[in-house]
């Protein structure tokens, strides 16, 4: 059974801002080190030549000795780790195909079928992602990796009594002969993943899997107060992130957690105090120092907000995080250098919608709309549940006198969700 409630779409779109930003493969190993047939040494010489050059990002390169590769033999490594390329590129059709043929050249390979399932969740289609996790699930029933993938997608399309029938099984395969839940911390740190998604996904349900991982020494404490957040309990939260502050003096991500939640409520002034003693105790993290920057603006501190995404950007300038908030940050002041940092937050996170919206909306305000009316297109495809989105196309078409257009995606942002488009309803 589907268990939708209202809201569910718009909080299935801000998750998949998070699922959907970056490639999957740039977070783990995925590429296959061995070809089916060893007594062709020229292949497995382009094989790994083509890795090395994959490795080091050089992907033009190593996509002409890919298909080089496949002239000498039609081999399922080389497909695969092709297609793995062809995702971080955004070629998604084309790495569908390879994927594919992959699968029909080795049907039994369980990375072949977790890339193949992470390429589908990441271009968003869910019920062909279910499918091909039934298939790997019968082929390979004992990998725990593949019921716990299950369990996501099956939440993220609402099926929540089949997404918790699937993560019991996960737990089931995990279970230690001589441990139980609360002493596993790799299956805490499961069950809080878990948790955080059905909450975002406005599923009650979550607190469960809170109170599974609470007892662990790897419990994050900032998790159950998260989950409330996310579930939009404030004063619940923050109960819970006060008392959790008293418990943990100095803790990554805890007062991150709860300075989120203050914002949240308006209480801008002690979020900003509770950011300035994280940034006391951990002075490098750029994360925190971005979130910082970003609630310096709300509170119109624009000077000391330029300083703190200065040094979030020296801390690491391949974070499309940081790059997104200076860029509108510099569209605040005026600054030419804005569409520097837009782009470059693009190149490293080119499937993000949030970015694909501000870079379309800061492009029409400045006349470009051959480019502005890409990015704000590009961002309704990669997020269609979003009526922001729907609703700056709106007025994308309204301004080129384009009202039927205009028209079409003011009844979609409506339709997907009033009270939000209503806040933003002077802007259009």
């Amino acid at each position: 059974m589907v268990e939708t409630h209202e809201g569910f779409g718009e909080r299935r779109s801000k998750l998949w801002r998070i699922i959907g930003a970056e490639s999957p493969f740039l977070q783990r190993d995925s590429l296959i080190k061995t070809i089916e047939d060893p007594q062709v040494p020229a292949m497995s010489d382009l094989l790994q030549r083509a890795i090395r050059l994959h490795k080091e990002e050089r992907y033009y390169e190593a996509e002409e000795t890919y298909k080089k590769a496949l002239t000498v033999s039609d081999s399922s490594a080389v497909r695969n780790n092709y297609a793995v390329l062809l995702n971080i590129l955004a070629r998604y059709v084309e790495a569908d195909t390879h994927f594919k043929r992959a699968l029909t050249l080795h049907p039994t390979d369980s990375l072949i079928f977790q890339n193949y399932v992470d390429h589908l969740i990441h271009i968003d289609l869910m019920e062909r992602a279910e499918e091909y996790a039934k298939q790997w699930v019968t082929v390979h029933p004992k990998k725990t990796q593949v019921w716990r993938k299950y369990a996501f997608i099956l939440a993220y399309q609402g099926k929540f009594d089949q997404a918790e029938e699937k993560f019991k099984q996960y737990e089931e395969l995990t279970t230690c002969k001589n441990t139980c839940i609360h002493e596993d911390p790799f299956r805490s740190n499961e069950n809080i993943k878990f948790a955080i998604r059905l909450a975002f996904l406005g599923s009650q349900r979550a607190k469960k899997y809170v109170k599974n991982a609470e007892y662990t020494e790897m419990f994050h404490p900032q998790a159950d107060g998260l989950v409330l957040t996310l579930l939009g309990e404030y004063d619940k939260a923050e109960q819970v992130f006060t008392e959790e502050m008293r418990n943990f003096s100095v803790k990554p991500d805890l007062r991150v957690a709860y300075s989120s939640l203050l914002e949240k409520q308006g209480k801008l002034e002690k979020a900003e105090a509770v950011l300035r003693k994280e940034i006391r105790d951990l002075p490098e993290e750029e994360t925190t120092l971005s979130h910082m920057a970003n609630l310096l603006l709300l509170t119109g501190k624009d000077e000391e907000a330029w300083k703190y995404h200065k040094k979030a950007l020296e801390r690491n300038p391949r974070n499309a995080l940081v790059h997104f908030s200076y860029a509108q940050f510099l569209v605040r002041k005026a600054e030419d250098k804005a569409n520097r940092h837009f782009l470059r937050a693009l190149e490293l996170a080119p499937r993000s919608p949030e970015i694909h919206l501000a870079y379309g909306r800061y492009l029409t305000g400045i006349g470009r709309d051959t480019m502005a009316g890409y990015h704000l297109r590009r961002a309704a495809n990669l997020n269609p549940l979003d009526s922001i989105i729907h609703l700056s196309l709106a007025r994308f078409f309204k301004l080129r006198g384009e009202t039927g257009k205009s028209e079409v995606h003011r009844r979609k942002a409506f339709s997907l969700n009033s009270e939000a488009v209503k806040d933003h309803y002077w802007w259009f």
